[in-house]
């Protein structure tokens, strides 16, 4: 079987003519791939045969491998100055993902990372080699996505506890501050889960 990672080369040079535009969508939908191979001996290969098939220098393909984390799979936002995800319209996200007026929320980014990982491994072939990180990757953005659930609806107790006090309705407030106390529990059982992933 071919590896992933040729899989979906071949995929996108199918579906994209455009040289220019392939060569965007192989940094944001290629390279952070790479980024999860552990053998730097794997990571020449690919990059070599992303030259080849592409025409895209290999120096240029490395310089552009050099500024991908792993955490940029499925990432498609920009950095506004401020460093905060950002998109020009929900048209523009939908179409390219680069922006600058609407902020995205870290569930959101989580979110659509996830999304776009689960759409990754289905088109995987059945005995690809990169399954295993996908797994993981996908294993850590699911507690991820959990936490951010769990602080939010922390942040909702707090401010109804905070309303509650003012009112001094004490029967309201101890029963908030006991769920309060059962998500700090929770926060952090996932917190030393994500030290064991």
């Amino acid at each position: 079987a071919k590896p992933a990672i040729e899989h979906f080369l071949d995929l996108l040079a199918t579906r994209e003519k455009d040289r220019r535009s392939l060569g965007k969508l192989i940094e944001k939908k290629i390279l952070p791939l790479l980024t999860l191979l552990e053998s730097s001996i794997e990571r020449s290969h690919f990059v070599s045969l992303i030259a080849k098939r592409t025409g895209i220098k290999e120096e240029v393909v490395w310089e552009d491998l050099k500024r991908v984390k792993k955490s940029d799979i499925g990432r498609k936002t920009a950095l506004s100055s401020s460093g905060e995800d950002v998109r020009s319209t929900p048209a523009d996200a939908v179409r390219d993902g680069f922006s600058s007026q609407y902020p995205i929320s870290r569930r959101e980014q989580i979110e659509e990372r996830l999304t776009e990982l689960r759409l990754w491994k289905k088109e995987l072939p059945e005995d690809a080699e990169e399954t295993e990180a996908l797994d993981r990757e996908e294993d850590e953005l699911k507690n991820h996505l959990s936490s951010e659930n769990l602080r939010e609806e922390l942040a909702n107790l707090s401010v109804g506890l905070a309303t509650a006090e003012t009112l001094k309705d004490n029967e309201k407030v101890e029963e908030l501050t006991q769920r309060i106390g059962a998500l700090h529990k929770e926060i952090r059982a996932l917190e030393e889960r994500k030290n064991v992933l």
